[in-house]
């Protein structure tokens, strides 16, 4: 249900206010609230090493997901930090449900996992199925875009399922910041298939990133 919750809220956002402001406040506050609550709640020790990863690669989030100086905020900037805020909360607050589940429970990954898959088919399937025009836009999607659809569909259960296995082996504190390296491949992707520029921000948010994911390597 978090992940259902979470979802709309997500994309409500995006529709309301600026991309720009709402996904790098998601993305920074989302690790950073599940580290708190690893440290508060779950009672994980950090050495000054992980606190340190932990805030470069922080750092380096809201350096790449910055936008560059030729896109301009079109929605109101406030609004943009609430839902940006919002998602945060409900990233930290799945994220923080895994690492209960994995951790302190012992689910296996996969046991865990799976029927959430099917409680947000359930929820979140018939809106589409529903409405005319979403209809019509899930029906050209299948009929232009499967093999998009197909790959995302693989690849996305696949990402998650690897963060759930990671918390095997490490905290909480750690595996939630470290996720979210894949805006480095974002970034590339950019710059290669969608010809954005990559400027000295983003270069300095890869070099916090890297910098940070070491660094959480190395803490104990």
């Amino acid at each position: 249900m978090l992940h259902v919750i979470y979802t709309v809220v997500l994309q409500t956002g995006y529709r309301k206010a600026d991309y720009f402001v709402v996904y790098p406040t998601a993305r920074g506050t989302g690790p950073a609230l599940t580290a708190l609550v690893a440290v508060c709640v779950f009672g994980e020790e950090l050495s000054a090493l992980g606190v340190i990863g932990i805030c470069a690669v922080l750092a380096g989030i809201v350096f790449l997901a910055m936008p560059n100086k030729d896109k301009t905020i079109k929605g109101g900037l406030g609004s943009g930090v609430f839902w940006g805020l919002l998602t945060g909360f409900f990233i930290a607050s799945y994220s923080s449900l895994d690492g209960f589940a994995i951790q302190l429970l012992g689910m296996a990954p996969l046991i865990y996992y799976v029927p959430g898959m099917f409680v947000r088919l359930l929820f979140l399937g018939p809106p589409v199925l529903l409405r005319p025009f979403a209809r019509a836009a899930f029906k050209e999607d299948l009929q232009k875009r499967w093999k998009y659809a197909l790959f995302i569909g693989a690849a996305h259960p696949a990402a998650y399922l690897l963060v759930l296995f990671a918390l095997l082996y490490a905290p909480l504190a750690y595996v939630a910041p470290t996720r979210e390296i894949s805006m480095l491949l974002a970034l590339f992707i950019g710059a290669s298939a969608l010809k954005e520029k990559i400027t000295a921000h983003k270069i300095f948010g890869v070099v916090c990133m890297l910098a940070g994911v070491i660094l959480l390597a190395l803490a104990k």
